[in-house]
């Protein structure tokens, strides 16, 4: 019975020579030699069965190994339709999928948007395709949900005109 390879550690060596605590914080750290996946252009680390994490989800779903290809990052621009009916486009640099409509309203603004859903973006037409600037409408839900910028500050006037004279004036 083995002890573990750290000199200050008394547990039983289990894998390479460490005990599971361990062997998991130097492979984290990577210090342990990991494999690389099976499938040809893939330099992800082996998950299970010789593949990496994603590759072995799809031989999980019935792809054939031979038909693998290696995985690409998203190309900046590229996307596609999600199930909710969207489009989902990579940002610039990082590949990261994102609702289009949301990048062309943070265009428009000049700034990011609030998440959901404090700040959403309403299509005019309905159509979630038609990401046009005209057709989408900022929606804030700090008052009640649903109600685009221009109507709250509409119904804010309507109100003081209504009621500001009623209201005792500051002290």
């Amino acid at each position: 019975m083995a002890a573990c390879s750290d000199e200050e550690c008394g547990r039983r060596a289990t894998v390479r020579g460490m005990c599971q605590r361990h062997y998991e914080a130097a492979r984290r750290a990577r210090r342990v030699p990991t494999r690389d996946c099976e499938v040809v252009g893939c330099d992800r680390p082996v998950q299970s069965s010789g593949l990496c994490g994603p590759h072995y989800q799809r031989v999980w779903r019935g792809t054939a190994r031979e038909d693998l290809r290696p995985l690409t990052r998203a190309r900046p621009g590229s996307g596609h339709i999600v199930k909710s009916g969207y489009r989902t486009v990579a940002r610039q640099g990082n590949g990261v999928r994102e609702m289009e409509h949301r990048v062309v309203m943070e265009g428009v603004l000049g700034r990011p948007l609030l998440p959901a859903p404090q700040e959403t973006v309403h299509h005019r037409n309905g159509d979630r395709l038609d990401n046009r600037p005209e057709n989408l409408e900022l929606w804030v839900s700090s008052q009640p949900s649903g109600q685009r910028v221009e109507d709250v500050v509409g119904h804010a006037r309507e109100v003081l005109a209504r009621y500001g004279g009623m209201v005792p004036p500051e002290q």
